[in-house]
């Protein structure tokens, strides 16, 4: 127990300190080019390059496409609603998330850069290069929010490790996200709000009612007391890919007296033909939608 309490607290005050030293170097943290005085970590060429989520890319949880000149209730959802409507599709498929957000599409450089943060080789945690550019996509994704949607939480929340994983990593790369947001949202951060009861052990190889059937049960929350207004919780991961841990997650949440939770991610798959219903129902009609191809690898899905 000391050991692993040891490995932590080396962990933060090395995560601290690479985050408070200034880029010395000059150079572009993901390609290397010489780029001098730069107000974030990446070259033009790699932030360009980037593959960050676009509208044409929809839900990152079902891959519906938000499209304002759909019919009825399918255009009151997506970028630039203040109303912060939920997704359609995915409240007819009865997930327990109100809206999910996500900053980059899970392509090059996301999945090596985000293994390297939540399982760095090193004692002192991620190499500063990995912390810089991670901080940059947890800006994009707050600006992204304070653009699109008028809302705060009441609180965020992270994904949580079992205590045996915990132990063994030393830390939760999930509440690292989280607190970043947090701050910039000028929100409280409740690392203890959700608790994983369960070890449901690795997800990565599952399909997804897999997936699903090995979260069941996993995720306890602790009892919202009531408040003046909706106990929204933005409720924070590193990737999406099925789906299937946040709804547990959110489900448990609800259970506790949320009344909302958003799901915020740094990455999502790119909905394919698996997560994506042929079929919708549109003001009672069942029509054909297309199911274009996923952008990025589903082998490489982690978590």
């Amino acid at each position: 127990m000391a050991m692993a309490m040891g490995r932590i607290g080396r962990f933060f005050a090395g995560a601290a300190r690479l985050l408070t030293t200034a880029r010395a170097t000059g150079a572009c943290d993901l390609c290397g080019r010489w780029i001098g005085e730069a107000d974030g970590p990446l070259c033009a060429r790699c932030a360009a390059r980037m593959p960050w989520w676009r509208r044409a890319d929809g839900c990152p949880r079902c891959g519906m496409p938000a499209d304002p000149g759909l019919p009825g209730s399918q255009a009151a959802w997506g970028a630039g609603r203040s109303s912060a409507a939920p997704c359609p599709r995915c409240l007819v498929e009865g997930s327990p998330l109100h809206l999910c957000l996500a900053v980059t599409r899970y392509a090059e450089p996301l999945p090596w850069l985000l293994p390297a943060f939540k399982n760095p080789k090193g004692p002192l945690g991620p190499r500063a290069t990995v912390w810089r550019v991670v901080d940059a996509l947890v800006d994009a994704l707050v600006d992204r929010l304070r653009s699109e949607h008028e809302v705060l939480p009441d609180r965020v929340a992270s994904i949580p490790l079992h205590p045996t994983r915990l132990r063994r990593r030393g830390f939760n790369h999930a509440d690292l996200i989280a607190r970043r947001i947090a701050a910039r949202l000028g929100r409280p951060f409740d690392p203890a709000l959700l608790a994983r009861i369960r070890d449901t052990g690795s997800q990565a190889g599952l399909a997804a009612p897999e997936r699903r059937a090995n979260l069941r049960g996993a995720f306890r929350a602790r009892t919202l007391q009531p408040a003046s207004g909706p106990r929204r919780i933005f409720l924070v991961d590193d990737v999406l890919t099925t789906g299937s841990t946040l709804d547990a997650a959110a489900n448990a949440l609800l259970e506790a007296g949320a009344d909302e939770v958003w799901a915020l991610v740094l990455s999502a798959t790119v909905a394919g033909p698996a997560r994506r219903s042929h079929r919708t129902p549109v003001g009672g009609e069942v029509v054909r939608e297309p199911t274009p191809e996923a952008s990025g690898p589903d082998s490489r899905r982690v978590c």
